[in-house]
């Protein structure tokens, strides 16, 4: 994403080099939790949503400025609105309760 730069070869590198982790750790928590709701017995639209979700947040590129935008986006809060829609699934899971 920086190319073979390293904010420790040059200080004026490290705002964004941070911001850009930052932002693709949002990114990977996010996904990482979509990933784990793959157990809970959903129905086949609740399903389709989390994979149209999680295909939103891995695009085939990602670049520095596609990280900030999906992270800093609506993406973010629609993926966390989802995941607060799935206790009721959780709960009627046996295998979330171990």
């Amino acid at each position: 994403m920086h190319g073979s730069a390293s904010w420790q070869d040059d200080l004026t590198r490290l705002a964004a080099q941070s911001d850009t982790f930052r932002h693709l750790r949002i990114l990977h928590d996010l996904i990482q939790l979509l990933i784990t709701a793959q157990v809970l017995p959903l129905p086949p639209e609740t399903e389709a949503e989390r994979q149209s979700l999680l295909s939103a947040l891995c695009p085939t590129e990602m670049t520095s400025e596609s990280a900030a935008h999906l992270a800093t986006g609506p993406l973010p809060d629609m993926v966390r609105g989802y995941l607060k829609s799935l206790a009721a699934f959780a709960a009627s899971n046996p295998a979330s309760n171990t």
